[in-house]
């Protein structure tokens, strides 16, 4: 598989999912006809019934299979995987951007007394229930500032939320509760997870043992189209439309973002000319698109170009790469 990150996109398949639900269906319907047939329990009437729905039955199941069929062709190629993960990390950039604080206020500096409340769990924070936060809070008039986001990792000695009042054991056990922490993480609350898993794909492709910058490039296409996502919602300043008044919460940084998305691509594939121009193009593309990310952008294509010219061995892609910067970084090229 091109990343393990996918396993949980290709698990849940709903066309899989359909086709085998199907064929139980009708497995079950025919064993359910031969016993009544056998058992005489349908009349002349029932028989013509049962004829009937059978028909429709093994149409459904034809059906059925075919379409699974000309799935079956692409499930699981490379090219279906990248396409996956897109989906997915683009459907957690736009509810990042329509709610950056998951429904919370911006997050603010925790008073020196608030209580440290922690978990009994070692796992990933996978989702966060603010909306419950939201109600314990209002119920004990006590101001709850979350500590962690989905995707992190927390074991029994990190604090998952601190709150600044009097709190019980069972108001304690009612906050741990909205916090979901499972084994792996998952897609749904997590934008980075789907810029890691684009990222990884990218940089097994691009390692020297496959050698594969074709995937590199694809990869790069799909990040700028997840990352454009934040063009027509971009992420507001401070708290969520509708927010829960007495709940702080934190956001990912488009920083850590960047580094998510592009970190394992620069690494493994700044000596391939490829790669390196249609990074350089991604990144410039993004900064165009993304005012409000322009200066964290900018130095990340500083940083590429760093890393270009300390790895590529042939001065002639070098040449190459150099003019394609100085033409869409001109201010960066000219500063060195």
């Amino acid at each position: 598989l091109a990343t393990p990150r996918a396993t949980q996109l290709m698990v849940s398949d709903p066309t899989s999912q359909n086709a085998l639900s199907t064929f139980l269906g009708a497995f079950v319907f025919s064993m359910v006809g031969i016993v009544g047939l056998n058992t005489s329990a349908y009349g002349h009437d029932g028989r013509i019934i049962l004829f009937a729905a059978t028909v429709l039955i093994i149409m459904l199941v034809v059906g059925t299979l075919l379409r699974w069929i000309g799935h079956i062709t692409a499930f699981g190629r490379m090219a279906d995987v990248i396409d996956r993960v897109e989906e997915a990390a683009t459907r957690a950039m736009a509810d990042f951007a329509s709610a950056p604080h998951l429904g919370g206020r911006a997050a603010i500096a925790i008073p020196p007394e608030a209580a440290a409340i922690t978990g009994p769990d070692t796992g990933y924070v996978t989702h966060i229930d603010v909306a419950a936060l939201a109600a314990i809070a209002d119920r004990n008039r006590f101001h709850v500032h979350v500590g962690v986001l989905p995707g992190t990792m927390v074991d029994p000695a990190r604090a998952l939320v601190h709150v600044d009042g009097r709190i019980d054991d069972a108001t304690r056990a009612t906050l741990i509760k909205a916090f979901t922490i499972e084994r792996h993480r998952s897609f749904d609350q997590d934008p980075r997870l789907g810029l890691i898993a684009l990222s990884e794909i990218a940089s097994r492709a691009l390692a020297p043992a496959t050698n594969d910058p074709g995937t590199g490039i694809e990869v790069l296409n799909a990040l700028l189209r997840v990352f454009l996502t934040l063009r027509s919602q971009s992420p507001r300043d401070g708290d969520d439309e509708d927010h829960a008044h007495r709940v702080y919460v934190g956001q990912p940084s488009i920083a850590d973002m960047l580094t998510d998305a592009f970190g394992p691509i620069l690494r493994e594939g700044g000596k391939e000319v490829e790669v390196s121009l249609r990074l350089t193009s991604t990144l410039s593309a993004m900064r165009a698109n993304l005012p409000s990310m322009r200066e964290a952008i900018e130095r990340w294509a500083a940083r590429h170009a760093r890393r270009v010219r300390e790895t590529m061995d042939d001065p002639d892609d070098l040449a190459e790469f150099e003019r394609a910067y100085a033409r869409l970084w001109p201010a960066l090229a000219l500063s060195g």
